[in-house]
Formats: structure tokens, C-alpha cells, sequence
């Protein structure tokens, strides 16, 4: 578990070296780190993630319903 933790924060610290803030750079790469979606209403946010380009999908609700086939 420390080891996927102390992953996460070098790659958190890899985001925030590209402009992310803190706690939006915590929160991908746990996503990033565990291979979850990352889904968020914020659109700045998700700028910043095409920026980073993190290992993982990360869109809108909508796209991700959209994606999952959901009505």
C-alpha cells in the first residue's frame, strides 16, 4: 500500500510541475494510480488533465455516461 501511495505523490508532484494545484494533482494521479475513470463537472480541470495527459480517461459526466452506454 506505501508503495502505491509514495507512486501517487511522485506523480502528483509530476502534475503540479505542470500546473495543477495540489489537491487536483492528489486526486488524478490516485486515479491514475489505482486505473479509475476520472470524471468532474470542472472544466478547467479537465484542460489541465489533457495538458498533463495522465494514463487514464478523464472526461464529463456526460461523456462518461456516453461512454458507459447509460441512459
Amino acid at each position: 500500500m506505501a508503495l502505491y501511495l509514495e507512486q501517487a505523490r511522485i506523480r502528483a508532484e509530476q502534475f503540479t510541475k505542470q500546473g495543477m494545484g495540489a489537491a487536483d494533482a492528489a486526486h488524478v494521479a490516485l486515479a491514475e494510480q489505482i486505473g479509475a475513470d476520472f470524471v468532474t463537472c470542472d472544466a478547467r480541470l479537465l484542460r489541465q488533465t489533457r495538458k498533463v495527459q495522465p494514463a487514464i480517461w478523464c472526461g464529463t459526466p456526460n461523456a462518461y455516461c456516453e461512454r458507459e452506454n447509460l441512459e
